[in-house]
């Protein structure tokens, strides 16, 4: 039976919008039930997006081939593939540490996790609305707890709070598509971005006509790739059965420094992957920042050069507060980078937000009027409810700058270096206590930004817009750019009321004290405890934190004018802004693995080798998410609980 060629720009609405709506209902289904249930492997929090992934693979490989080879017609086209996966991402990107594993549980918190010890109950609930959390003490020790077979799930004690939240997150998600939209062209076309996070997809879901399945699942290379991670996590998988089978390690650490700092030294092959197609300076940036970075602070240690404050747990570097505070100093200055090179691209985005009949207005592009209303309100929206949750309005408009600064910045870090697993600096609460400190927040507002800030601006290890930005890439080709927007919004609905439904409906019935233990307990205790020891102890801006700022954007910036005016400058600034990240230490060494190969791959093949070898590094990556994601399965058939072999 011949196959009928198909274009990916020839995309059927309703098709993509069904396959779209299902995947993303099945991530927004599997998060939860992960965390609560399984409590194993992660496939939904970080920028990878692996069950995205996977369910292309998956749908490209066996659902559409077969499709492609016995009923052609029903077969679906690259873009109608490539919407379906954005929507996929999108679903990861909430579903767990995006959102709703962050949002539900802290709500309860506040009250179920009360104690003497923590003095909640005088330094935090006072200046908690009583709309902005359940108020129904049975409703919350059952979710903790669990309920009877015979009870029903209390949802009229959680639909207040959740409808008090709905303003924040459809400001918080409006701005960061409208975002990812009005950059779309500045980094597609005139910065040529690689987007490495988008290539692996690109190619799953590319057709041929006159093939069932194209080229890249018929490259004996990929397969080699992809048993590789596959054997090696598969006999770790074997291992949680049967001890006799043996576990392979393929990570070490050296202590160095004295002992006061230790060389990471571990195998990722999805970053393997990730890294393989990032530019060689980019590369050689990640992992060179790492072992300077590394090296200052053995330095330092040695000196006995600490902070005067101890905030090592309020900041998300490895490096304790001095890097943390360097670090965000130099992502600062990348965010400026990023609006300074792009200020032609966003004045012409202005110009025809304003001016619409002056420009291209046609239905196959996106209305800029209508995006810049919906940034603007999305920012009104946000502050608007901070300001209700009693911060101050200049609190509230600093927290959302600072977070959409924060979100554009790891953005476009995503689409240049392919960091698959990273995180912002600072968090954005930790950034508004550095400058105006607490003292003028006042208790409530100290709340409302030190605790109910992070339940979208803490560890960001995955947010919609690194999905949005990766997704405009994928579906260039696909000319209705209003479908692909309005997909993309669809995917946030069935993202967050799937997510919210399956934890609610599953914490209810096994109870929220069994599931995963940093999304229900150890993290909402860390966010309110975060507030509370503020209240305790209030304290003005932080001048040290400021200046070590200050110095981190001096140094980026000095690297970015170098850059600029020596071309031939070997190394990319952007390995500064994120080198002492903790998940930073973890995959450096991949990096460093993959720069080193491809080195000597341009050495002694050239492109053409180079180019070859490349569906090899792919394989690692869908090999590695195979793996994980079959052990769930049997994880799942066989009923075990908590055998985790994350990808990192």
């Amino acid at each position: 039976m011949g196959i009928q060629a198909t274009q990916t720009n020839d995309v059927r609405p309703w098709r993509a919008l069904f396959l779209g709506t299902v995947l993303s209902i099945a991530v927004a289904l599997w998060g939860p039930y992960n965390c609560l249930v399984l409590t194993g492997s992660y496939t939904t929090i970080d920028f990878t997006t692996g069950a995205a992934v996977f369910l292309l693979f998956f749908v490209a490989l066996f659902v559409n081939g077969l499709l492609r080879r016995f009923l052609p017609a029903a077969a679906f086209v690259s873009g109608e593939l490539f919407i379906a996966y954005v929507m996929a991402a999108i679903a990861c990107s909430i579903c767990t540490m995006g959102l709703t594993l962050y949002l539900i549980p802290i709500l309860p918190a506040v009250l179920y996790l009360a104690s003497a010890e923590n003095q909640w109950e005088m330094v935090i609930q006072p200046f908690v609305p009583h709309w902005l959390i359940p108020q129904d003490e049975d409703a919350i020790r059952a979710f903790y707890e669990g309920i009877s077979k015979d009870q029903s799930v209390p949802w009229d004690a959680w639909l207040p709070p959740l409808l008090a939240w709905l303003p924040v997150l459809l400001g918080l998600y409006l701005v960061m598509i409208s975002l990812s939209i009005i950059f779309r062209k500045q980094w597609i076309e005139h910065e040529r971005l690689t987007y490495p996070l988008a290539q692996l997809p690109l190619v799953m879901g590319s057709l041929e006509p006159g093939r069932a399945i194209n080229a890249f699942f018929r490259n004996p290379l990929m397969w080699v790739g992809f048993a590789i991670p596959f054997i090696v996590t598969s006999m770790n998988g074997l291992n949680g059965y049967f001890h006799f089978v043996p576990r392979i390690d393929i990570g070490t650490s050296i202590a160095i420094f004295r002992g006061s700092e230790s060389l990471s030294l571990h195998v990722s092959f999805p970053m393997m992957g990730f890294a393989y197609l990032i530019g060689q300076e980019v590369a050689l940036s990640l992992w060179l920042f790492h072992l300077l970075g590394l090296a200052v602070r053995g330095v330092l240690n040695i000196l006995g050069q600490t902070r005067g404050l101890n905030l090592d747990i309020y900041t998300q570097s490895d490096g304790g507060p001095i890097m943390a505070f360097v670090q965000f100093g130099a992502f600062a200055a990348l965010v400026g980078h990023t609006l300074w090179i792009a200020r032609s691209h966003l004045k012409q985005c202005l110009r025809a937000a304003i001016h619409p009949e002056r420009g291209s207005n046609r239905g196959d592009d996106f209305s800029m009027r209508s995006l810049f209303i919906q940034l603007f309100l999305g920012f009104a929206l946000m502050t608007g409810w901070f300001i209700a949750i009693g911060v101050p309005w200049w609190a509230g408009l600093a927290f959302v700058g600072a977070a959409t600064a924060t979100f554009l910045g790891i953005t476009r870090i995503l689409c240049e270096s392919g960091l698959a697993a990273t995180r912002a600096q600072l968090i954005t609460p930790t950034v508004v206590r550095t400058f105006f400190g607490t003292t003028m927040l006042g208790p409530a507002g100290a709340v409302g930004v030190l605790s109910f800030g992070q339940v979208w601006m803490s560890d960001v290890r995955t947010f919609v817009m690194a999905a949005v930005a990766n997704g405009l890439k994928l579906t260039e080709s696909v000319r209705q750019k209003r479908l692909v927007l309005w997909c993309m919004i669809l995917a946030v609905i069935v993202g967050i009321g799937v997510s919210v439904w399956a934890t609610l409906y599953l914490a209810y019935q096994g109870g929220a004290n069994n599931a995963n233990g940093w999304f229900f307990l150890s993290g909402p205790r860390y966010t309110i405890d975060f507030a509370a020891h503020f209240l305790r102890n209030p304290a003005g801006p932080d001048v040290a934190g400021i200046g070590l700022i200050a110095l981190g954007g001096a140094i980026m910036s000095a690297l970015f004018w170098i850059r600029t005016h020596w071309i031939s400058f070997p190394i990319h600034p952007i390995g500064l802004a994120v080198s002492q990240m903790m998940l930073t230490r973890h995959i450096w060494f991949s990096v460093f693995l993959a720069w080193l190969i491809k080195t000597l791959l341009m050495r002694y093949g050239g492109p053409r080798l180079l180019q070859s070898a490349r569906p090899f590094f792919l394989g690692f990556i869908i090999g590695q998410f195979a793996a994980i994601v079959f052990w769930l399965l049997v994880d799942m058939a066989t009923d075990a609980r908590g055998r985790s072999l994350y990808w990192v």
